[in-house]
Parts: structure tokens; C-alpha cells; sequence
């Protein structure tokens, strides 16, 4: 068995430029079209939507804090502070948003539905003590679980 390291590398998109002529008797300008962008996850954001996933696994299925993946990153020489982190974690929950209310839904028309709920104090910027719960549905329908 061999274990190969992760990579990171920067893809880069080629948009072919034409130009399309118009014949010499018109009066309209020779027109440049240039292909359109491929469509992407968050068009503002710097990271593709693998390394996007791997983010999301690194978080909420090894529960390893955005402080180690961004130790992680860095260590293969891409530098991203943990705001931007935060903020892709952010716009992955907002666009996954839809498939999250479907999976409720499915859960809630199964026959059978457990509910747990654990209670736990959070410690408040200003120093007070809120309690505040967990709470996760484990429905029957090729057995989902969410968490809320």
C-alpha cells in the first residue's frame, strides 16, 4: 500500500478569445467574444470546490478545528487566514441550506423517529453562563441523522 501526500496547485481556467469579423461594407465594429467563466460554488472565493469538501470533511467528519486545517494549508504552502476559512464554512452551510430542510422533511414523514437532546453551558463574551442543547433526529428511511 502507498500513501500519496495531498497536493495543492493553482488551476487555471483558459477562456478562448475570437474575434468576429464584419464584412467591409458594414458599419458595425468587429465584435471580440470571449467563452464564459465556468460556473463555480462561490465565485468570489479563491478555493475550488474540492478543496471546499475537504474543508467541510476536515471539520464536521474528523472534527479538527479551522485553526488545524489552516496549519494544515499552510504547511503545503498556502496561507489563508481564518476568517476566509470561516467565511467558506459559512457560504457551504448557506448554499447546502436547501438539501438540509429536504432532509428534515424526509426524516419527520418517517414512522419512527428518535430525538436526543444534550444540554451544555457556554461561557458568553461578557463572562455569563448561558445553557444552551444539542439536539439530533435518527429517523428510519436509510437511517438519516441531523443534527441541529
Amino acid at each position: 500500500m502507498v500513501y500519496k501526500a495531498a497536493e495543492l496547485y493553482v488551476l487555471q481556467t483558459v477562456r478562448e478569445k475570437f474575434v468576429k469579423k464584419e464584412p467591409a461594407n458594414s458599419e458595425k465594429e468587429n465584435q471580440v467574444l470571449i467563452a464564459p467563466m465556468p460556473s463555480q460554488f462561490n465565485p468570489r472565493g479563491q478555493m475550488h470546490i474540492s478543496t471546499l469538501a475537504w474543508l467541510a470533511v476536515e471539520k464536521y467528519v474528523y472534527h479538527n478545528p479551522l485553526f488545524r486545517s489552516q496549519s494544515r494549508l499552510s504547511a503545503m504552502g498556502y496561507y489563508a487566514p481564518r476568517s476566509s476559512l470561516s467565511g467558506y464554512i459559512g457560504t457551504m452551510a448557506e448554499k447546502l441550506d436547501p438539501l438540509y430542510q429536504k432532509l428534515i422533511t424526509i426524516i419527520l414523514r418517517t414512522d419512527y423517529l428518535q430525538v436526543d437532546e444534550t444540554r451544555f453551558e457556554v461561557l458568553t463574551k461578557n463572562g455569563d453562563n448561558i445553557t444552551s442543547a444539542i439536539a439530533c433526529q435518527i429517523g428510519t428511511w436509510a437511517r438519516p441523522i441531523v443534527h441541529n
